[in-house]
């Protein structure tokens, strides 16, 4: 088994369409068990760090296990080329907090592009 975890995650282009997790046994057992430290934990959240992408850029994932309500409000998975950046409100996932912030859309996540004020937070917003 490699020493690394190589970890490629992609988000579906549109309704219906396949998403794809691929990675070596490594790295799907390091999100195998963030994923069941998430659903053990009060807050629900698990940060798995030392993830690579195929190019060597390492990563944290951000698994967070919400109730049912919270998914109404989030954006959309899918991937659009044509979205590149705009300011929306946005709510961020450690604070649950709204703002209105710099987004830029790729791979089927909105990524918070300025830090989140009441919590200096960064990551995954949902809408």
């Amino acid at each position: 088994m490699s020493d690394t975890a190589w970890l490629h995650i992609y988000a579906h282009a549109h309704e219906h369409a396949d998403a794809h997790i691929i990675g070596n046994r490594r790295a799907l057992g390091i999100v195998r068990d963030a994923i069941v430290l998430a659903l053990q934990r009060k807050d629900g959240r698990a940060t798995p760090t030392g993830l690579f992408a195929s190019n060597g850029e390492g990563y944290d994932l951000r698994i967070n296990a919400v109730e049912d309500s919270p998914m109404a409000m989030m954006r959309m998975p899918y991937y659009s080329e044509s979205e590149v950046h705009r300011l929306e409100p946005h709510r961020c996932p450690v604070c649950l907090g709204t703002q209105e912030v710099s987004v830029g859309q790729g791979m089927g996540t909105t990524m918070l592009m300025t830090p989140c004020k009441p919590c200096s937070g960064t990551g995954v917003l949902w809408k």
